[in-house]
């Protein structure tokens, strides 16, 4: 066969087989016998081989060779009616699969609820999920690893900037609480300065953001634990060895329980708070992501808001 057969000709030649007849098939396919005649002898000539075996006053039937090329042509069919539905669903901004890399936080408290909630209303979706923080999720964005990640933002200098490969877009505040297990009341910045301090590693946006926020007061927080483990950090805090900075989602669950206190900030400081953000690729907007990027806002919503009735 020197090129690719026209799709009209095997779909006329798999009616000829279901229908045993030219005539039968060319009353199904809404042609005249003749065109029906002139298709399967197209479809013998580029195969280069006799496909049906004509005897008269009996069914037309496939050669071996007819029932190899039946089998292919109804796969084809099927692999192309697939390629339909993904075509139009692409066409459509729908995809049946989206795979997201997502901060540890956020997996533990935001992507929970959103994922039953999705799975309730649109079961068809298939998410795939690997918790991965922000610097290494940008390259598999840009890669196409993933499609969406969940990222955060301390600092404005921090990535991700601007940047063609992707769009950015805000979810919310996440509100950062500086927290000990002293009585509130009994707990400024002032005087934790004096106490052991939890953070990350002193490259990490958050430890940076603790020396920004303590500089103004002319004292420097000493640092001896250092974990990117915020439930390690918790531990630390509740067992009265130390102070730290903490995202809301992470510590409310114990400052609700009593466990842990916020600690009272000076007006200069104000509230710290830490930017959630949902990135894409450039051109990759499909409604599903969309719809998750809403439910997400949603949630983050929700956490600001128990957080500040708490205040």
């Amino acid at each position: 066969m020197k090129s690719w057969p026209d799709l009209r000709l095997l779909a006329t030649y798999l009616a000829v087989i279901d229908n045993g007849s030219m005539a039968d098939a060319a009353q199904v396919l809404g042609y005249v016998p003749s065109a029906v005649s002139q298709h399967i002898a197209a479809l013998e000539r580029s195969m280069g081989v006799e496909l049906l075996a004509r005897k008269p006053g009996r069914r037309i039937a496939p050669t071996a060779a007819g029932r190899s090329l039946e089998r292919a042509i109804r796969e084809l069919f099927v692999a192309t009616a697939t390629y339909q539905d993904a075509a139009e669903q692409v066409a459509a901004s729908e995809v049946a699969e989206v795979r997201i890399g997502t901060f540890p936080t956020a997996m533990t408290f935001l992507l929970p609820g959103v994922l039953r909630d999705l799975a309730d209303t649109e079961p068809g979706i298939n998410v795939h999920i690997v918790e991965m923080e922000t610097p290494r999720g940008l390259p598999m964005l840009k890669n196409g690893d993933i499609d969406l990640l969940l990222a955060y933002r301390y600092l404005p200098e921090d990535p991700p900037g601007r940047d063609d490969g992707w769009t950015v877009r805000l979810l919310g505040r996440e509100p950062l609480y500086v927290v000990s297990n002293g009585a509130p009341a009994s707990r400024t910045l002032e005087e934790c300065l004096h106490h052991n301090w939890v953070g990350g590693f002193p490259a990490n946006a958050d430890t940076r953001m603790v020396y920004r926020m303590t500089h103004p007061l002319g004292m420097a927080p000493h640092m001896p634990f250092e974990t990117e483990d915020s439930h390690a950090a918790v531990a630390l805090i509740e067992a009265g060895l130390a102070v730290g900075p903490l995202p809301a989602m992470t510590v409310q669950a114990s400052i609700d329980e009593g466990r842990i206190f916020r600690v009272q900030l000076p007006p200069s400081v104000g509230q710290p708070s830490r930017e959630i953000l949902a990135i894409t690729r450039a051109n990759y907007r499909p409604a599903i992501v969309d719809r998750l990027v809403s439910r997400l806002q949603g949630a983050l919503r929700a956490v600001s808001n128990h957080s500040d009735s708490q205040a």
